[in-house]
């Protein structure tokens, strides 16, 4: 390996030194530097993220487009949730109904992204 310089005294040091001959400052080992992503826009980390959600399908995805339509939908339902029960039985009705809707609109949405993402892998 190429000498490198130490970074107190600027002592020219060999890779395999641990210590600096001159002044003793323990040498760091330079590292190489991590290439850049294939998509700025996106890390390392968030790719394979989705290729493992199109490539499997059932994986929660962190795609902005199908949080937003998971979004909205549980909002709708929430509020018809929410209508029926306070229609039916009042004030405690319209709670109970909101969260049954909520919990509905989650696991059917839920659902339909599921059904997406096979669509997607295909």
């Amino acid at each position: 390996m190429a000498p490198t310089s130490c970074s107190k005294c600027g002592a020219e040091v060999s890779a395999e030194t641990r210590f600096c001959p001159a002044c003793g400052t323990a040498a760091v080992p330079s590292l190489p530097v991590p290439p850049a992503p294939a998509d700025p826009g996106r890390s390392g980390g968030e790719q394979v993220y989705n290729l493992l959600a199109d490539k499997v399908g059932f994986v929660p995805n962190v795609r902005g487009k199908d949080n937003v339509i998971q979004g909205i939908s549980v909002a709708a339902a929430l509020l018809i949730g929410a209508g029926i029960g306070f229609f039916l039985h009042g004030g405690f009705g319209a709670i109970v109904g909101g969260v049954t809707g909520m919990v509905a609109g989650l696991l059917i949405s839920g659902a339909v992204l599921a059904i997406v993402g096979l669509v997607r892998k295909l």
